[in-house]
């Protein structure tokens, strides 16, 4: 492990510093300002990787496929992964006959490499032909977010990343919390926010959030998070229902990784306000099984956003694409090796 010390005039450029010189794997291990509050002092650590030496590129070769030849192996991979029947009969007869095209290899590699390569090139074709990514785009100045989903599943974990994200960039944000219900959860977000140099706003209501989101300066981002809501309880959906109404914003669904795919889709659907149109995905780290995301996206027709894939606040909050979440099909292979 290396260790490094940084010193800056404040927390955004102590972390875009630990950022710049250890990549987004750093750990925060400590963080310290001066009496005089003139600068902060901020200890990091990365793990140490193996760097291989570059070699001159190999001539490359293209290895094709026909629908034919994948969907067989895709249809046992969303079987292993729990897709709801009715939605992988759905995906693979959406397969059929598609032309998955070519993907440039190379030579030395070997043909299970080979074949390996062009069957995540083929199922990150189909599942861009049948599902919508759209991450946010938060390098607008304007961005303003709501995190909204059931109890405990990372809602506050990922506000803390988006701010952890922007500080880093130099970009000024806003931070919000509407749990102000459950115990620690203003402390839990303060915590983060305090290491960011950013006083965390809190709103009991819905006048308080609209007040805030006036208050907020037109140039910042502005990350919301909310209390968890029992999607199977009315009162409570009638609760964010209201903050929802507030306007102003977008929300978007938050939903774990691994959860049964049928209970996802419940969920989503429950869940399912005309102003949610994209699902941010959390916990992939501790997850082999990802037909819940597939499942929940399709029940409520949600755009894939965001994957959060460590608990660490820096980096691991990564746009999810379609490349992205067939890595992620296909990590099991590896798993179970």
């Amino acid at each position: 492990m290396r260790l490094r010390v940084f010193t800056a005039a404040d927390m955004a450029s102590a972390m875009a510093m630990v950022r710049q010189a250890l990549g987004d794997n750093a750990i925060i291990i400590s963080s310290e300002t001066d009496k005089a509050r003139k600068h902060v002092t901020v200890k990091a650590a990365v793990e140490e990787e193996r760097i291989a030496m570059p070699s001159a590129p190999a001539p490359r070769r293209a290895v094709s496929a026909s629908s034919g030849e994948w969907l067989e192996e895709i249809t046992s991979l969303l079987r292993y992964h729990g897709v709801p029947e009715a939605l992988a009969g759905t995906l693979i007869y959406k397969g059929r006959g598609m032309d998955f095209g070519s993907l440039p290899a190379l030579q030395r590699l070997s043909a299970n490499s080979a074949r390996a390569a062009m069957e995540e090139h083929a199922l990150s074709r189909l599942l861009a032909a049948c599902f919508t990514f759209a991450p946010l785009n938060l390098a607008r100045g304007d961005s303003r977010v709501m995190l909204v989903g059931p109890p405990g599943i990372g809602k506050t974990l990922a506000v803390a990343k988006f701010a952890a994200t922007c500080a880093m960039e130099h970009a000024p944000f806003t931070v919000i919390t509407t749990d102000t219900k459950r115990a620690g959860g203003i402390e839990q977000l303060s915590a983060f926010t305090d290491i960011l140099g950013v006083k965390l706003q809190v709103a009991a209501n819905n006048g308080e959030l609209a007040a805030l989101l006036r208050a907020a300066p037109p140039a910042h981002r502005v990350f919301i998070d909310t209390a968890g809501c029992n999607p199977y309880e009315r009162v409570e959906l009638e609760e964010l229902a209201g903050l929802i109404g507030v306007s102003g914003f977008e929300p978007v669904l938050v939903l774990p990784a691994g959860m049964d795919a049928h209970e996802a889709a419940d969920m989503a659907r429950a869940f399912a306000f005309p102003a949610i149109r994209r699902l941010l995905a959390t916990r992939a780290d501790a997850t082999r099984r990802f037909g819940s995301l597939l499942a929940a996206a399709g029940a409520a027709d949600l755009a894939f956003s965001h994957i959060s894939g460590s608990s660490r606040v820096v980096g691991e909050l990564k746009p999810l694409d379609a490349a992205v979440l067939a890595q992620c099909l296909l990590r099991y292979r590896l798993q179970n090796a």
